[in-house]
């Protein structure tokens, strides 16, 4: 484990619009994780072992069953979030590294399937069998970029967004502060 001094001069080393993108990568996993049932516990854009941010789950105690396209739809709303994000912001160049990104998650979507199962390893996905069919993963992202493109789930992923730029980390209790998915929790 690295000292905390080095995750967060990695955060200053940011560029601002680094961190608004990671802001916006990590509501829409947030966005998604909550609106699929996932047992949230906290966002963060702060660095760590783990990546420039990331979404935590609370501890459970059994495997909980989860649809596969709410397993898959919370893993790649956030690159999908960012890319639209750059998008909107006149950032084509950023918007198109962002697409690449998702691209490469194609390139070996048979890994990309591992990662699912691990980052899920919690939880029992139904329908596991379809976790490493390229066509079935495609549909998936498709239908979350026409649900990004709904003005009510990016007011809300923007909302997310915007706390975490101001606080660096969220839980539910910003989420209902916010009026984001308060009547999921």
């Amino acid at each position: 484990m690295m000292d905390k001094t080095i995750y967060e001069e990695m955060y200053n080393n940011l560029s601002p619009i680094e961190k608004e993108a990671t802001a916006y990568h990590e509501a829409g996993h947030t966005f998604f994780m909550v609106s699929c049932g996932l047992p949230y516990a906290k966002t963060t854009i702060i660095p760590s072992e783990i990546g420039i941010g990331n979404v935590s789950f609370m501890n459970i105690k059994k495997p909980i069953p989860i649809p596969l396209r709410n397993a898959v739809n919370s893993l790649v709303a956030g690159p999908l979030a960012e890319k639209k994000f750059y998008k909107e912001k006149g950032y084509d160049d950023l918007s198109e590294e962002a697409a690449e990104y998702i691209e490469d998650i194609f390139d070996g979507y048979a890994e990309y399937g591992d990662i699912v199962k691990c980052n899920m390893a919690k939880y029992d996905i139904v329908d596991c069998l379809y976790i490493t069919d390229e066509k079935y993963i495609r549909s998936r992202m498709a239908s979350l970029e026409i649900m990004l493109d709904n003005s009510n789930v990016w007011r809300d992923i923007t909302k997310i967004a915007e706390r975490l730029i101001e606080k660096k980390t969220i839980n539910k209790k910003d989420l209902k502060e916010l009026g984001v998915l308060c009547d999921l929790f």
